[in-house]
């Protein structure tokens, strides 16, 4: 599917990566998730490997902060990882110890969540800002939207919903807002070679995210 011409650039990343973007919307996960059908070991291993990347995103985030080129990115970026050091470890912290999750006990060299991890650190350590905004935009606009869909469907409280919802909440969508219109703005700066450049890399990051997503059933 080609976006029109005229569409926000922001747009057009999911628009020309509609394929792998659809079948992350529609991944075994999030379908089982909103139905209350996942595992129980499924999300427990699910949660080790977010709550792992939780603490490598503070790490992308603090690169994009320290690229930023504006003093108004840096103050944004600073909020970012903040959040991150505390209402979402806290939110894992809680979870590991009311669940009886021992984090030790699950095997992170699962290909699909070192694919995911290493490839997103490694995104932010050797691209440019715009490289690290294009990335986050794509996780985080992808959790916005799925986790909209899966809230109306899911029932009853815990922590599968409590985290869908954190997702939600006016925090995260402010965040997920904010990196779509600065990868706009970005983009009126670009020649068409760099806009295709990001496109593809949106891609490959929604690849990343399908891999990840799956590694949770073992």
């Amino acid at each position: 599917m080609t976006a029109n011409a005229s569409s926000a650039f922001s747009d057009r990343l999911v628009s020309e990566n509609q394929t792998v973007w659809d079948a992350m919307q529609t991944h075994r996960f999030v379908e089982e998730l909103a139905s209350g059908t996942m595992p129980e070991q499924a999300f427990h291993r699910y949660l080790v490997y977010e709550g792992a990347f939780v603490a490598t995103a503070v790490r992308i985030f603090s690169l994009a902060l320290a690229k930023a080129p504006t003093i108004e990115d840096q103050r944004w970026l600073h909020g970012v990882v903040g959040a991150l050091l505390t209402e979402q470890l806290a939110y894992f912290e809680r979870a590991y110890r009311d669940l009886g999750v021992d984090p030790a006990a699950f095997d992170r060299t699962a290909p699909g969540f070192t694919a995911f991890d290493r490839g997103m650190l490694t995104i932010a350590e050797t691209g440019g800002f715009s490289d690290i905004v294009t990335a986050m935009f794509c996780a985080e606009w992808m959790y916005l939207n799925w986790c909209r869909a899966a809230l109306a469907r899911m029932e009853g409280q815990g922590f599968p919903r409590e985290w869908v919802a954190l997702h939600v909440a006016p925090g995260f969508e402010a965040q997920a807002v904010w990196l779509k219109s600065r990868i706009d703005a970005l983009a009126g700066e670009m020649d068409q070679s760099e806009r295709q450049r990001l496109t593809v890399l949106f891609g490959k990051v929604v690849e990343l995210e399908i891999a990840f997503h799956t590694a949770a059933f073992g």
